[in-house]
């Protein structure tokens, strides 16, 4: 159930109570900021924490209150849905196109009002995949194409510029992409060719071209091998990647140990994490990491000062700790972590 501290080697520290079973077995789990989302085994979506700016979707606004025990949102069918940092996006059955929350900086093509309390559709056209940032999101149409929308202030947009429209761009002609992880004010995509591209902020090294400070107005090669299958999810400034022969790779901001490479200073370029070629997944939050092992094995790093690794401490980690066995899905904010047990069931820790 929510908020149980009977998995394992699982702790809480300073969780709200949340006692609220979702009805139906939760599948996947998205989170930002201070919100989640999660998306149950017939396609309702569920949110939970913070409801400011409507981000959850459910009609409230409220700065202060929050929810405990996750809502769920509308009577539609979802496929997929990403928590960014105050605002939210989703694909439902038929493909189309979604959004609810904070609408700064342009994020919603198209929308004036600022909070979005409910749903509203973004586009007609029929989408794959969506990632959610801070302030910006991408998503790849069914065609193969990778189209942007929000701020663009460092060129996160990937269009050649640093002007935020008020529409989805379409980033160069090409119909290849098949990943993507929109950040904190950058963007990484996977192509079908196995090759990653990245634009946008750099002042951290977050896109893994081999220096920092100058931020790409355009999509630029990774100067790395063409054999990666999976890029991570979250809103930080840190990136996990795995490639195809299940090794796990990180780059970017590193203040708290979040890359798990046994030391706390940025990597400008993608580095391998240990030696092993198990790993299925891996989610960042704003300075910590979660990744998980093919065999369900949950793994934490980084910022641990709320207690969001799991480990039951609130000790920084700069290498993987091992949490406990039995994962299937896993989301990480900037002060907790949520992970959805093989049996649907749905766990947080940290502070909420």
């Amino acid at each position: 159930m929510l908020g149980s501290s009977s998995v394992s080697s699982l702790r809480q520290s300073e969780l709200g109570s949340i006692s609220h079973r979702v009805t139906n077995k939760a599948v996947t789990v998205s989170a930002g900021e201070e919100h989640f989302m999660l998306l149950d085994a017939q396609g309702q979506l569920w949110g939970g924490q913070s409801q400011k700016d409507g981000r959850l979707g459910h009609g409230i606004n409220d700065s202060y209150y929050k929810a405990k025990s996750p809502i769920p949102i509308s009577q539609k069918a979802w496929s997929q849905v990403s928590s960014g940092k105050n605002f939210t996006v989703a694909i439902d059955e038929k493909g189309k196109l979604w959004g609810w929350g904070a609408n700064y900086n342009n994020v919603f093509p198209n929308v004036t009002t600022n909070h979005n309390t409910r749903p509203i559709k973004l586009s007609d056209k029929t989408w794959q995949f969506v990632s959610a940032g801070t302030s910006h999101f991408a998503a790849i149409e069914a065609d193969g194409t990778l189209w942007l929308a929000g701020n663009n202030n460092d060129g996160q947009l990937g269009t050649g510029d640093s002007v935020t429209p008020n529409h989805l761009s379409k980033v160069n002609d090409d119909f290849d992409w098949v990943d993507v992880h929109a950040r904190e004010n950058s963007t990484i995509a996977l192509k079908a060719d196995g090759s990653l591209w990245a634009w946008g902020y750099n002042n951290n090294g977050e896109l893994g071209l081999g220096y920092k400070g100058v931020s790409e107005l355009s999509p630029v090669a990774m100067n790395a091998s063409n054999d990666w299958k999976l890029l991570s999810q979250g809103i930080g400034n840190h990136s996990l990647a795995i490639k195809n022969d299940g090794t796990l790779w990180s780059w970017g901001h590193n203040v708290n140990g979040e890359l798990g490479l046994s030391h706390e200073e940025q990597i400008y370029t993608p580095m391998q994490i240990g030696t092993k070629e198990d790993w299925a997944s891996a989610v960042v939050g704003v300075n910590h990491s979660l990744v998980l092992k093919q065999d369900g094995r949950l793994y934490s790093f980084g910022d641990n000062s709320s207690g969001q690794l799991g480990n039951g401490e609130r000790i920084d980690s700069s290498k993987p700790v091992y949490i406990s066995d039995g994962w299937k899905s896993i989301a990480a904010a900037q002060t907790f972590s949520v992970g959805i047990k093989n049996n649907g069931d749905v766990y947080t820790w940290g502070a909420l």
